[in-house]
């Protein structure tokens, strides 16, 4: 196992909120693998959309991108912790 997939980089993935570089806030789920080859995937979800679950690669999640001419990160962590009160999605910083 990499660095990439160590456990405690998989829990700190789990309990942050990510900023997607074209700006959504996002909620990591769960680390999930694929069954068939045994890559470890990020179950995610948009704040605005909680039930609207996406996966990717976590190499492909850690991974950078050009944006405006410039490498940024896929996703930037955040300060905002997110938690529920009677079902209701609240984010704090």
């Amino acid at each position: 196992m990499n660095a990439i997939t160590s456990a405690k980089t998989l829990a700190v993935l789990v309990t942050n909120v990510y900023r997607h570089f074209q700006g959504s806030l996002i909620q990591v789920i769960k680390i999930v693998e694929d069954t068939n080859t045994n890559e470890k995937l990020v179950l995610y979800s948009a704040i605005t959309t909680p039930g609207d679950w996406q996966v990717l690669p976590i190499s492909q999640f850690l991974d950078s991108v050009e944006s405006e001419g410039n490498r940024v990160p896929r996703f930037a962590i955040t300060d905002i912790r997110i938690g529920t009160v009677g079902g209701l999605l609240l984010g704090s910083r």
